[in-house]
């Protein structure tokens, strides 16, 4: 979770802030990590988004990301993992 606590406060794992202004919202770093991520390794007819035909690849989290307080995102665990259309880890 330091990546995404890191694009949001802009904090490494020390709590330096690093370019303050750069900070970006839960939704954009999770579609940066995702929708963008896909896009950039030319894989977004595949993955990226939750639609039939895609690969499916997920984690369920013990916390809503989109609600918890950015500095509590390092005691987030996953509850559930999902790798092409299959759950390989529960809790």
């Amino acid at each position: 979770m330091l990546w995404l606590r890191s694009e949001i406060t802009r904090t490494d794992a020390s709590g330096h802030t690093w370019g303050a202004n750069q900070r970006i919202t839960v939704e954009e770093a999770i579609r940066c990590s995702t929708v963008h991520g896909a896009y950039a390794s030319f894989e977004e007819d595949i993955k990226g988004t939750l639609a039939p035909g895609r690969l499916a690849d997920l984690v369920v989290w013990d916390h809503d990301l989109m609600t918890i307080d950015p500095t509590s995102l390092m005691s987030v665990k996953p509850e559930r993992t999902m790798l092409g259309g299959r759950w390989v880890y529960e809790a």
